[in-house]
């Protein structure tokens, strides 16, 4: 009597979907199984005994295809039958692998190689080629896997090292969204989820994480974000949970983390330190067990290196201060800027995106922890240019901290830079209608119309007329973004003047005015759906009373003694703040914004404290010089003494207008060196004079801007 085997039941399954006008074929039967031919070959007399011994008609046809001589009925029949039966599961090679590995992550002892055979189904010959695969894999995380004959199968290695191969076991079987899905689920029916491996070895990974401990923990984080008003992407809210659930499982099987003491001094400094505490106090109460300060340690690098879910209107406000990373996603733009040619220094979305995402990838990258892209491979096969050019970019990364970026952190540099190159090459794709001015004759006027558009792919000549006929308004009727003139003459739009024969310095100029033409359009993007001179004058009206209140509100305060930064921040609160109640409320805000990242000129001595806050009713501008430096750490690593305080205050619901204007003054820290040694020496005459030249630029290029939109109103009337 033959008995069935879970590919046999395969097997047949797919023969009740072939009929006569669609037969199987080994090799299609081998290609849906993902196995070999001959394996299929080695099957088909058991196949053929079974349908025998069941009165089950069988059709071979020669060089054609296989399928079952029964009608619609019969086979429905069949196909219910088959379904319903329990058969033992035949593990592919690679399932294998990965079960081993579980079983030798989870249980102390050795463990026998008949354990494994009887589990999996193999004999010892194949568990010995299967262990070889393992070994290969343990290496990787510098796990020993030791062979004794008589004696067993076992693991040595460290316990940072025996977590980071259980993390990676996981996301190697299961992508952040079915990962995500079980924790939403609480590890529910993950029978609709398509990993790289079956349901069984699926479940047999699962033990790694309790249904019991995700279920609570979820719970546990997600309390933990809104207490600290927080809310993490869901990468890191899956990674964290994670590490959670595998740190209480090891725990409980008294295997504990240890950490480098010096880190662990350094990560006690961090505000993520403190989240980590709470949230390990939350665990040790509700699991009644005791967390170790490393392992609080190790929770904190986590925090530190988790990215948090922001929308643009967070984005632009998160980055005001981050002078360090500002510079180095700056680097990085030029550099792509150089490779590829197009202007991406002025793209405000590109630095914002950069700047965000470099924070939480530095901190991993410093403390080491993996960082995983499962968008990696795609990146690299389908926007191979991009990645060349984000790998060069990203040295500026390495040079900066002094470690090797990973391919995965590369790709998501690739992401941040090709979505604006990409951006990029869509506006070098469109026209510039351009009128032809000539005084020399139609010929001449034809001539150089017809040289314009060889020597440039990205100019339509759309009219060609002389000089006396010359008519602002009705070129801008035509929607005509440049004149190319061969005479000296006036008019409203901008104007090249080149020689008839187009030489070689003409195209220079050309191409320098199409270049501004550009950036023209990049600034006034936001201003695209201002439509009349009403909106112009409103928005005139906010840079001006932005700029107005900015001066009138600046402030000093000298000798200020504080012991920490906690003491700092209640300082300005006390200064800033109109009552007790509104001293809590800015105190709560500006800590709230410390934990998202300290803002410091590095060896300036220099700390940023700013937020947007119900209590603030104007824009704030201050210098707090403290009578005795505190000593801060500084991204987690080092310490900083600061002596001065900036301190940048906005209303919480102030407009973008509003917020463009602190944002130069945080510009200017960057580039403006006079004006943060003017800072450095508390010379409040130097900055005085400093900040009113910084917003009068600003002022003077806003106002610029909204002319040209005034004036395309004016010619469009």
């Amino acid at each position: 009597m033959v008995s069935l085997t879970s590919r046999m039941k395969s097997i047949l399954l797919l023969l009740l979907e072939a009929d006569y006008s669609r037969p199987i074929t080994i090799k299609e039967i081998a290609k849906k199984l993902n196995v070999s031919s001959r394996t299929i070959l080695r099957d088909m007399p058991s196949i053929e005994e079974w349908l025998n011994q069941n009165k089950i008609s069988f059709i071979k046809k020669p060089g054609v295809g296989l399928l079952l001589g029964e009608n619609l009925e019969s086979k429905n029949k069949l196909k219910r039958f088959l379904e319903q039966q329990s058969v033992p599961k035949d593990y592919s090679p690679e399932e294998r692998k990965y079960v081993i590995i579980a079983e030798l992550l989870q249980i102390k002892e050795p463990i026998k190689l008949y354990y494994f055979s009887n589990l999996l189904g193999v004999a010892e010959g194949t568990l010995s080629s299967d262990l070889d695969k393992v070994e290969e894999w343990f290496q990787n995380y510098n796990i020993k896997l030791i062979r004794r004959p008589g004696f067993g199968i076992y693991v040595e290695g460290k316990e940072t090292d025996f977590r980071k191969a259980m993390v990676n076991l996981l996301y190697e079987n299961l992508d952040e969204g079915q990962l995500l899905q079980i924790i939403k689920d609480n590890v529910g029916n993950t029978s609709n989820s398509k990993g790289r491996i079956e349901i069984n070895a699926r479940n047999r990974l699962l033990s790694l994480i309790d249904k019991n401990t995700i279920e609570n923990l979820e719970k546990l984080v997600y309390a933990a974000e809104k207490k600290m008003n927080l809310q993490l992407a869901d990468s890191a809210y899956v990674g964290l949970i994670v590490h959670l659930a595998l740190a209480l499982q090891r725990l409980k099987n008294n295997e504990k983390i240890t950490i480098n003491k010096d880190l662990l001094e350094e990560l006690r400094a961090t505000q993520e330190y403190n989240m980590a505490k709470h949230l390990a106090k939350d665990i040790s109460v509700l699991f009644d067990l005791e967390i170790p300060e490393d392992e609080i340690g190790y929770i904190t690098m986590h925090l530190k290196g988790a990215k948090l879910r922001i929308d643009n209107k967070e984005e632009e406000r998160l980055i005001i201060g981050k002078f360090e990373l500002i510079k180095v996603a700056k680097e990085m733009i030029r550099i792509a800027e150089e490779e590829t040619g197009y202007a991406l220094q002025h793209n405000e979305k590109v630095l914002l995106g950069l700047v965000n995402h470099l924070g939480p990838a530095i901190s991993r990258l410093k403390m080491n922890l993996d960082i995983r892209n499962p968008l990696l491979s795609k990146i690299k096969e389908n926007y191979p240019t991009i990645y060349k050019i984000s790998e060069k970019s990203a040295q500026v990364l390495k040079e900066f901290l002094n470690v090797e970026i990973p391919e995965s952190e590369i790709g998501y540099i690739a992401l941040h830079l090709g979505a604006a190159i990409e951006n990029e090459r869509e506006k070098e794709q469109r026209l510039y209608r351009v009128a032809v001015v000539c005084a020399s004759g139609i010929g001449t006027s034809r001539l150089l119309a017809a040289r314009l558009e060889k020597e440039f792919k990205n100019i339509q000549v759309v009219d060609i007329i002389s000089s006396i006929h010359l008519d602002d308004k009705l070129l801008r009727e035509k929607n005509i973004e440049l004149i190319i003139s061969t005479i000296e003459m006036e008019s409203s739009i901008k104007t090249v003047y080149v020689n008839p024969l187009l030489l070689d310095e003409d195209k220079t100029k050309i191409e320098q005015a199409l270049k501004e033409l550009k950036e023209v359009t990049e600034k006034t993007e936001d201003m695209q759906e201002k439509k009349n001179f009403k909106d112009v004058l409103v928005l005139i009206e906010e840079y001006t009373k932005a700029s107005i209140e900015l001066l009138n509100n600046l402030s000093f305060y000298e000798k200020i003694l504080v012991n920490d930064i906690e003491g700092l921040i209640t300082k300005v609160a006390q200064i800033y703040a109109d009552s007790d109640e509104q001293q809590k409320i800015l105190e709560y805000e500006l800590k709230r914004r410390e934990r998202l990242g300290s803002t410091i000129l590095n060896n300036k001595g220099i700390i940023l404290l700013h937020c947007r806050s119900e209590s603030i009713k104007k824009l704030q501008l201050g210098f707090v010089c403290l009578d005795k430096g505190i000593d801060y750490m500084f991204m987690g690593n080092r310490k900083e003494r600061i002596d001065i305080a900036i301190i940048m205050l906005a209303p919480a619901n102030c407009s973008k207008a509003y917020l463009e204007v602190v944002s130069e003054i945080s510009r200017a820290l960057i580039e403006k060196p006079d004006f943060v040694e003017a800072i450095k020496d508390c010379d409040k005459e130097q900055i005085c004079i400093q900040i009113s030249n910084i917003i009068e630029g600003f002022y003077y290029e806003k106002m610029n801007l909204l002319r040209g939109r005034k004036n395309e109103y004016e010619h469009t009337n």
